[in-house]
């Protein structure tokens, strides 16, 4: 997988609250020997971004946002 599809999915495993593929993603980030703060900014951070846009349009809520803050502290373990 390429790097910028490993961020993405990174980052849509937060938007989705998936904690489980999160973390799935941040091992595999590490096993190909990617940089765990690009990672972390370009995945995980990158996702709580998006899903904090969805929260301030009205398209997202609280619950969302908690299960996306699970989410990215799933990775970042």
């Amino acid at each position: 997988m390429a790097k910028d599809e490993l961020f993405n999915a990174l980052a849509d495993a937060v938007v989705e609250g998936d904690d489980e593929l999160a973390e799935e993603f941040a091992q595999r980030a590490l096993d190909e020997g990617l940089d765990a703060y690009q990672a972390i900014v370009d995945g995980l951070a990158k996702g709580m971004k998006i899903i904090s846009e969805m929260y301030e349009k009205g398209e997202a809520f609280v619950p969302s946002l908690l299960l996306a803050a699970d989410a990215m502290y799933a990775g970042m373990d």
